[in-house]
């Protein structure tokens, strides 16, 4: 299974390998006290970190000249992701001021969450970690994992894509207790949780999919996408980003109203509401 980080689509089939320049690209930037909330906000592998409201207007690229972020998360006030290029961890306002590098040395992470005064990410590597919010305290709580990629949290539970298993796995927050939820799935990538559901994209697949939280009752949601990576909820509404369309797509909970809200977008991944 190839790490859908480093493709991107070119034909119905067909994937290339694709290595992001470290780059880029130079946009303006949202003015200082910007109405920040709600929003959407995503990473894209060209290197920015780009905002839009919930109904896909007033895009706007908040951050630029990262080497190649990839998951992105939301909380305690400030924006956080993972640049899989430079292997940081990586935090800003939400109007994308006050860039800081948070986390060095990591191999590749991916995916981001934050929850209850801490970071967690998944490194492609292998690894689950864990580290404070301002960047100490870095832990590593799983090991052994086959590509790991989006990763979210509960009150009381990590949960993960491991896409080169095709599992969606779960662990306590102290990474004990690691646990496979649902296995044959072609390329999970972006995973999600609310009360009663985790949901996940499939990258391969082209599909938007749910169980419950004990993985049982595996449903397809949404078919027929083009390469999903990141994956959000907020509400009753599930949000994802095309990497191979560039678009940024929403839907109900139960998968109907699919909705593209942005497009134009190239190479869309990590995917947060906040």
């Amino acid at each position: 299974m190839r790490n859908p980080i480093r493709t991107v689509v070119v034909a119905a089939g067909c994937l290339a390998a694709f290595l992001v320049p470290a780059a880029a690209v130079s946009a303006q930037t949202a003015p200082v006290g910007a109405a920040l909330r709600p929003h959407l906000y995503w990473a894209k592998n060209g290197g920015t970190i780009t905002r839009a409201s919930l109904k896909g207007t007033g895009v706007r690229r908040l951050v630029t000249h990262q080497d190649g972020p990839v998951g992105v998360a939301v909380g305690n006030g400030h924006l956080y992701w993972a640049d899989n290029n430079s292997g940081t961890i990586m935090a800003a306002n939400l109007d994308g001021t006050g860039v800081t590098t948070l986390v060095t040395g990591q191999a590749e992470p991916t995916g981001v969450a934050v929850s209850g005064g801490h970071l967690y990410w998944a490194d492609y590597s292998g690894t689950i970690m864990a580290a404070n919010l301002d960047g100490t305290g870095v832990t590593t709580l799983v090991t052994g994992q086959d590509g790991p990629v989006g990763v979210a949290v509960s009150s009381s539970q990590l949960y993960w894509a491991d896409n080169g298993g095709g599992t969606i796995m779960a662990a306590n927050l102290d990474g004990t207790g690691v646990t496979t939820l649902v296995t044959g799935q072609n390329s999970p990538t972006g995973v999600a949780v609310n009360s009663s559901h985790i949901f996940w994209a499939d990258y391969s697949a082209d599909t938007i999919k749910r169980a419950n939280l004990a993985g049982t009752g595996v449903t397809t949601l949404v078919s027929g996408q083009t390469g999903p990576v990141g994956l959000a909820l907020k509400g009753r509404h599930i949000y994802w980003a095309n990497l191979g369309g560039g678009t940024i797509v929403a839907a109900s909970l139960a998968g109907t109203g699919v909705t593209t809200l942005v497009s134009g977008q190239p190479l869309p991944e990590g995917i947060a509401v906040g």
